[in-house]
Parts: structure tokens; C-alpha cells; sequence
């Protein structure tokens, strides 16, 4: 099978740049755990961190599929393991639902823009003006994206830490009580859509590993980076709930909403605005990923030399789809609460897994030599 070209300028990602690109990632999914506080309300908290413990499973699952096939993208093991026809088919499924993310993912800060920065803005100048921020970091690179990863981490975790140090006063964590009074099912609902979620970036990362650094392991940075954004959203959450108790869960953005209400001696007031910024720069990476993967897989699936004479037609892609995807903000929620899970459940573990037994039962990989 032609072997395509990463251009990277000769260089690959580090250890370290991929254990911050993964924590990036993950922590873009702060916006999303407002996903399960209507769930699983005051033990939300338990659901980040056994969400965590499923993620970790889902990780090791994509790695394996990584692992047999080294230097291979999605859409190449694909071919390989399902022959032209079959692989092609699956690839262009891949195809859409990296697609839908990046769609998903820009919707989101539109309507985090639209319905607390600037209603009056329409939602289509915000797409359009994000779409074109993020196309300029996938036409730079993968490479790019993945050292700016790390300024983009350290912003957001100095951010958090400084406004939930602030925000002490406000906290009361009797709002935590009763604790374990849920329904079963309402745990499980939790943890099923924080596992597969805000987490739904390892298989994304299958697009990305071919320009790892081949010397690298990629086990360590990559479950460091999950440990990262989970105890980073793990804070943010258990912040909210102890500033904002039973109320949370009517607010479509619980963590700007509790930064709002900082005021330290009328100096440190209107701290939602470093929030807000905080939060765009780590969507920006977090949308300009799924974009990357939804570009390359399209050059990749009709094996052209480069994705970059993409990116222009990608992003008007991305823009037409994310204006009509939804009909509003609220149906948008239902989804994500309700869907969402089972939805990327689909592509993230019932396909891979398929595609690594059918892989093992071939003899095909690493292991099998067969390719």
C-alpha cells in the first residue's frame, strides 16, 4: 500500500509534547461536564473519576490497535486489516464522525459565546472567525499544534488554580450532601458519558502517532496526560458544585458562572473574563485537532501527497455543518447528556475492538508479520 508523507519538517513529537497534547485535549472537555451534573448532581465528582477508570481502559484498547500496527494511521489499518473495499467504507465513517466532532466541538464554543459573552452575535460570524483561527493551526501542522499544547496547559492549570483559590470563600461543602443517594442508573449514565466524552480524543490520536517520534513509548505520556486533564476537570467540577450547590445544574456553563461571583476587595473582580479566555484557547486546540484528523483521514483516504490544499474546503465543511447540526443550544445538551455517549461508544470501542480481533485472527501487525 503507498506509504504516505507526514510533513513535518523532519522533526516528530516528543514524549513530553504528547503527554501535554493529550492533557490539552482532555482538559477542552471542561465545558462538557455540565454533560453529568444534571445527572449525577452532588457525586459528580465519583463520575470524573471512575469515568477516568473506563477512559484508561478505552486508552489501553486504542494503544493495543496502535501498537500492531506502528507508523500506521486509522485509515491505512483500515486497508490493511479489511482490504480495499470494506477499509475504505469503515474509513469514511471514521471520516464523518471526526467531522462531527470537530462540528460538535465548534458549536459548543458558539454557544458558549453567544449565550454569555455575546448574544447578539450570530452564530455563523463565530464559526466562521473560530474555523479560520483553527485552520491556520492545521495548515502549520500536527507538530505546531503539539508544541503550542504545552503554553495552552500551563495557562489553564495557572487559571484554575488562581480562581479556585479565590473562589474559597464561596465554597460550602455541605452542598455535597447527601452523597451516594442516586439511582444506579444515574451513576452509570454519568460515568458512560464522562468516559466517552471529554475522552473521545484517543482515537483521534490514531491519526496522530505517525508523527511520534518512533523511540517514544507511547503508554506513559499518554495516561499521564488523561491523569492530567482528570484531575484538572476533577477540581473544576468539585469547585462548581461547592460554589454553586443544587443550582449548577441549570447553568449551561457552571465553571463561568461560579467565576463570576469572585470579588476580593473590589480588586479581583470579573475573573469569568480569564476564565472565558482560558477556555477559548483550550477549545481552540481541542476543535483544531478533530479538524487536523478530519483533514488528513480525507487525504489519506484518497492518497494524496498533503492535506493542506484541504484545510480551505474542510473548514467551509465544518462551518455549513455545525450552523444546521443542531437546532438550538438546548437540543444540542439533550444530546450530549443522552446520546453522545452511545454514540461515540460506537466508534471509539465497539469498532476498534473489532477491528483488533479481526486483526489478531488474521495474523496481521506487528506480531503477525502479514501486512
Amino acid at each position: 500500500m503507498k506509504k504516505l508523507e507526514i510533513i513535518t519538517g523532519g522533526e516528530k513529537i516528543t514524549s513530553r509534547q504528547l503527554m501535554y497534547f493529550v492533557a490539552c485535549y482532555i482538559l477542552g472537555g471542561t465545558l462538557l461536564t455540565s454533560l453529568i451534573v444534571s445527572v449525577t448532581k452532588q457525586d459528580s465528582w465519583l463520575a470524573v473519576i471512575l469515568g477516568f477508570a473506563v477512559s484508561a481502559l478505552i486508552a489501553w484498547l486504542i494503544l493495543t490497535l496502535a501498537q500492531n500496527f506502528p507508523g500506521k494511521t486509522l485509515i491505512q489499518i483500515n486497508d490493511i486489516v479489511f482490504g480495499n473495499v470494506l477499509g475504505k467504507t469503515l474509513s469514511v465513517i471514521y471520516i464523518l464522525f471526526f467531522l462531527i466532532g470537530a462540528c460538535l466541538d465548534i458549536r459548543d464554543i458558539g454557544n458558549f459565546l453567544t449565550g454569555l459573552i455575546m448574544p447578539e452575535t450570530p452564530l455563523v460570524a463565530i464559526f466562521t472567525l473560530f474555523v479560520f483561527v483553527c485552520g491556520y493551526g492545521v495548515f502549520n501542522g500536527i507538530l505546531v499544534l503539539a508544541r503550542c499544547s504545552f503554553i495552552i496547559v500551563v495557562i489553564l492549570l495557572s487559571v484554575l488554580l488562581f480562581d479556585t483559590l479565590l473562589l474559597i470563600p464561596n465554597m460550602n461543602f455541605a452542598n455535597f450532601a447527601p452523597a451516594f443517594t442516586l439511582p444506579l442508573r444515574s451513576y452509570i449514565q454519568g460515568i458512560h458519558t464522562m468516559s466517552l466524552i471529554p475522552f473521545d480524543g484517543v482515537l483521534t490520536l490514531l491519526m496522530i502517532f505517525p508523527s511520534v517520534d518512533q523511540k517514544v513509548s507511547l503508554k506513559k505520556p499518554i495516561f499521564i496526560g488523561i491523569l492530567i486533564g482528570t484531575i484538572a476537570m476533577l477540581v473544576a467540577v468539585i469547585r462548581d458544585w461547592a460554589v454553586l450547590g443544587s443550582t449548577m445544574p441549570m447553568m449551561t456553563s457552571p465553571s463561568f458562572q461560579a467565576l463570576s461571583l469572585i470579588n476580593v476587595a473590589e480588586v479581583f473582580t470579573r475573573m469569568e473574563i480569564f476564565g472565558a479566555a482560558a477556555l477559548m484557547a483550550i477549545r481552540f486546540f481541542r476543535s483544531s485537532v478533530q479538524y487536523y484528523a478530519f483533514t488528513y483521514s480525507i487525504s489519506q483516504l484518497f492518497h494524496l501527497r498533503s492535506y493542506k490544499p484541504l484545510v480551505i474546503i474542510c473548514g467551509i465543511i465544518i462551518i455549513c455543518v455545525s450552523a444546521f447540526l443542531f437546532a438550538s443550544s438546548m437540543e444540542m445538551g439533550y444530546f450530549g447528556t443522552n446520546i453522545g455517549a452511545v454514540f461515540n461508544t460506537f466508534f471509539i470501542v465497539i469498532l476498534p475492538a473489532i477491528t483488533l480481533i479481526t486483526a489478531r485472527t488474521k495474523g496481521l501487525g506487528k506480531k503477525g508479520r502479514k501486512e
